[in-house]
């Protein structure tokens, strides 16, 4: 597969890439074989001055026009996070989230972790001391206007990144809990756990946990509208400036009782909370189990979102639409949970999120660019 940058009046793409305008970015789609040699994409996407689309498989967006552009304010996001080797979640899931929204993506690495869409197989942490080095690294030199954590595997690491926190001031800070693996492996300790309820949620900025993970951090029994409401308001007394209960393990029939086998109609329902208004957020619930990375995407959006100035009430609800596409337009990768698009999320935002900063060429960057080709 091949990126293309191409200029002004360069006619149509080729197959299996997508295009921004004017934009330094290009999405790259997966192919897959259709019968002889030929490929055809999985998904399309294109975003225009008209607003985004998708394209099924087997059609492709028209002629577009890519320019190649640098600028000055770049947006700094920081993951610190731990690593999936399969690309579908932790700080690969980030990464490029960050990217296709604009960010300059940063990560400082907490483990690795030998997994696939199917399970993990290994878990090999990293020290707090080498967590602690690479925030400074990054901080000292490059910048972080918002970051987000994942996975924090040890006490010790749960308390060094909050203490690095307050030291650098960096109150952009997005938690996701990350506490079980989408295959059901235990990614951190009860320690662990109680150390990032105490010192890390009192410092986020937004705090964006599932239904077992709301339970884990309140030890509440989250099972409807109200009690999703009552655990966010519990975090947001432990110190969390905003919080996000995601409803996608609780799909909502009629906006009222939860169903465990919902209808087709279901909804997927997340509360927002900022302290003073419960915001529910409504998406569709889409019965798949290809969601291995929802929890990362998300705030990964938030964060990068946030990184490039909006405020988190407008940031959650984008994130938001970013995930339900990402998870609609799922991935046929693997043979277990396999890992949502944040191509297909991207393209389902306004075009100004999905532009970085700046990006307004002259005339002679206009016509002074050439098609690349990059292998």
């Amino acid at each position: 597969m091949n990126v293309v940058l191409a200029t002004r009046g360069a006619g149509r793409l080729r197959q299996g890439s997508v295009s921004l305008e004017p934009l330094n970015l290009i999405w790259i789609i997966p192919t897959q074989e259709s019968g002889g040699s030929s490929k055809r994409p999985l998904l399309s996407g294109r975003i225009g001055r008209g607003g985004s689309s998708l394209c099924g498989p087997g059609k492709r967006p028209g002629p577009r026009e890519v320019i190649d552009v640098t600028h000055d304010g770049v947006a700094r996001a920081l993951t610190v996070a731990g690593s999936d080797c399969g690309g579908g979640a932790g700080i690969q899931a980030d990464l490029k989230v960050f990217t296709l929204l604009g960010a300059y993506g940063m990560s400082a690495l907490t483990s690795v972790t030998a997994q696939n869409t199917r399970g993990v197989a290994g878990i090999y942490n990293l020290s707090a001391e080498a967590v602690a080095s690479q925030i400074d690294a990054v901080v000292a030199d490059i910048g972080v206007d918002a970051l987000k954590t994942g996975m924090l595997p040890t006490p010790e690491i749960v308390t060094t990144v909050a203490l690095k926190v307050i030291e650098h001031g960096l109150d952009s800070l997005v938690v996701d809990p990350v506490m079980v693996a989408k295959g059901g492996a235990v990614l951190i300790p009860d320690e662990a756990r109680r150390v990032l309820r105490d010192r890390l949620l009192p410092q986020a900025l937004v705090v964006t946990p599932n239904i077992p993970e709301a339970e884990a951090l309140t030890g509440l029994s989250v099972v409807d509208l109200d009690s999703m409401k009552e655990a966010a308001a519990r975090m947001h007394g432990m110190g969390a400036r905003n919080v996000v209960v995601k409803g996608g393990h609780l799909p909502q029939w009629d906006h009222g009782g939860a169903l465990r086998a919902a209808p087709a109609e279901a909804r997927a329902v997340d509360v927002f909370y900022d302290g003073k208004t419960f915001t529910e957020l409504t998406g569709p619930w889409v019965n798949t189990k290809n969601t291995h990375g929802t929890g990362c995407s998300f705030s990964a959006a938030i964060t990068a979102l946030l990184a490039r100035g909006l405020s988190v009430a407008e940031a959650v609800p984008h994130a938001k639409e970013f995930v339900s596409a990402a998870i609609r337009h799922s991935l046929p990768l693997g043979s277990g949970h396999d890992p949502t698009n944040p191509w297909a999320g991207a393209a389902s935002l306004p075009r100004e999120l999905i532009l970085p900063p700046g990006t307004k060429p002259s005339e002679g960057e206009r016509c002074g660019r050439r098609c690349k080709t990059v292998g």
